[in-house]
This record gives C-alpha cells, structure tokens and sequence, in this order.
C-alpha cells in the first residue's frame, strides 16, 4: 500500500524489484477508530478487530524511474471476516448482538525503494495508495444488516530481505511493513494500523 518519496542519496540497484512479481500476504489489523455508521445504528468494533488477519494478493510491475527511483505500480485485493457479539447504542438502550463482517479491500498504490551503501541484506521502501473497501455487516436485531462501500488513503513502509536479483531466481524474497490508513469521504469513522508480510513470486 504505497508510494513516491524525495530521493535519497545512496547508490542505487534494483535487483528483483525491477521484475513483475505476484505478491501473496497476510496483514494483521490494528484499528485506531473502526465506528460503521449505518441508517439505523453507528456501531463501535475498534476493541474487537484487533489482531484480525486480512488475505490478500497483489500483481506488482515497474512503470519508470523517477529523479533516478524506479517506481512500482501495485495492485492487490483481499479478504478478512470476523463473528463476534458486539454491542452499541439505540438512543438510551445498550443493544447487544452477534455480527458478522466481511472485508473485501481492493488496493493500489504506488511503491518506491532505496538502497543503503554497504548493506546488501535488504531494502527499505516506502509507499502511498488508495482502497476501497466492500464491508457487508450482518446481525440478528432488525436494522443491522448492511453493505457499506469505504475508500481509504494508505501509506506503506516496508523493508525487503533476501532479495532474489534476477528472473531465473523465481523467489524475489520477503516484505515486512506497517500500513497506516484512513477513511476519505465517508461518514465512516475509520483509521489504524495493519501489519504485513508478503512473499514476492517472480513472473
């Protein structure tokens, strides 16, 4: 999830990056503020998605060199779901009900990385991107069930390891990072964290 930065001053090789690559990863959320604000009820799932795990897949390809910075154009979508009873405000009532969520974020964004002289281990990256998210909720107590369609802003730094460098090599390593996003132009209220670790499968 992902971006353009300044360029620093270092040498520079692009090694595996510079190929096409399917991305399998897993993220673990971290919301900060997480409140779906349907037409009947606003309810509040910050204290029960922690730790949820998101699956997703990206396609990943090199668009051009930027003031010296090759530029990685990245496409991924995923899948998370949580059940769990939660509860929220009717007016003056406290409701409580088990729901369902269904997280289906669709991702791109735009990935840029450095290398750092005389550490050849890996490579740092950072990336700035959109999504959009289908959130469907499902719940027992009438009014509960809905769909929600939830665009965010991400920002992304990683660092890549053991790095394949060519084509023949096939595995072009691993990518930890944290991803910050935020809702835009929503009355949702949401915004967080996520974990990830993704594998790099050259094509």
């Amino acid at each position: 999830m992902y971006g353009l930065i300044i360029t620093f001053f270092c040498a520079l090789s692009f090694g595996a990056e510079s190929y096409e690559m399917i991305t399998p990863e897993v993220s673990i959320l971290s919301p900060v503020e997480f409140t779906l604000r349907g037409q009947h009820f606003d309810i509040p799932y910050s204290d029960g998605l922690p730790g949820l795990p998101i699956f997703s897949v990206g396609y990943n390809r090199p668009i051009a060199e930027f003031f010296g910075q090759l530029l990685v154009w990245e496409n991924r979508v995923g899948y998370a779901t949580k059940s769990d009873v939660f509860s929220f405000k009717s007016g003056n009532q406290t409701l409580v009900d088990t729901i369902r969520l269904q997280f289906i974020p669709v991702m791109t964004s735009l990935r840029t990385s450095f290398e750092i002289p005389g550490f050849s281990f890996g490579r740092p990256s950072v990336a700035l991107g959109g999504a959009f998210s289908i959130v469907t909720q499902r719940g027992n107590i009438a009014g509960t069930s809905e769909n929600f369609g939830i665009p965010f802003f991400t920002f992304s730094p990683a660092f890549t390891f053991l790095e394949g460098q060519n084509a023949q090599d096939r595995f072009g390593g691993f990518t930890f990072g944290v991803t910050y996003f935020r809702s835009l132009f929503t009355r949702q209220s949401i915004e967080g964290w996520a974990f990830d670790l993704s594998a790099h499968i050259i094509l």
